[in-house]
């Protein structure tokens, strides 16, 4: 770990504190956070990141992705960006939610999302914008809205362009499958594309 990602680390690990506690002072007094993210004191799941609560020596497994569980006390984390993993005991973990899960994707998936973005901007289309990614294994979902959300027109509805996908999946195939369900037809989110 360079002294950088230390740092950040120490950084990321005081500003959830903070921002838990800021958060929590906020639901005690019956408002909501604005932040955007919430931290929750919930036992962590497989699939969640959590950042490390207790920790005074950095480590690359201080935020990462919980993988799994061997003991009642003991979480196993796996590093961002790797598939390392590291058995941590005795700890609390603070879960991140509410996020655009976008920014967390990591390998293939992130880049596979970059290309969706640059086939959104080479598309050139300006009444439809990205509204989400999701996978399921081969299979991609990329959601098209329309720009401000359909003007508050009442048949307004999101389409998802289902696709299957891999690493050597290119902008042109991308944007393709966007156009073959109707991204650029004026009408596509609202029911009559």
């Amino acid at each position: 770990m360079t002294d950088k990602e230390r740092i950040l680390m120490r950084l990321v690990q005081r500003l959830a504190f903070g921002a838990s506690q800021h958060q929590y002072m906020l639901e005690a007094e019956g408002r909501k956070s604005l932040c955007g993210f919430e931290f929750h004191r919930r036992q962590p799941e497989i699939g969640d990141l959590v950042i490390a609560e207790s920790t005074r020596m950095m480590n690359d497994w201080v935020v990462g992705w919980v993988a799994g569980f061997n003991e009642p006390d003991t979480t196993v984390i796996r590093e961002i960006g790797s598939d390392r993993l590291c058995d941590y005991s005795n700890e609390s973990w603070k879960v991140l939610t509410d996020t655009d899960h976008e920014h967390f994707l990591e390998g293939k998936e992130r880049k596979f999302y970059e290309k969706v973005c640059k086939a959104f901007a080479r598309g050139g289309e300006y009444q439809h914008r990205y509204g989400g990614l999701s996978f399921d294994g081969a299979t991609a979902t990329i959601t098209v809205r329309e720009v401000w959300d359909g003007h508050g027109v009442e048949a307004y509805a999101p389409v998802d362009v289902v696709m299957k996908w891999n690493s050597r999946t290119t902008i042109n195939a991308i944007l393709q499958a966007m156009e073959d369900a109707g991204y650029g037809n004026p009408d596509m989110c609202r029911g009559n594309s």
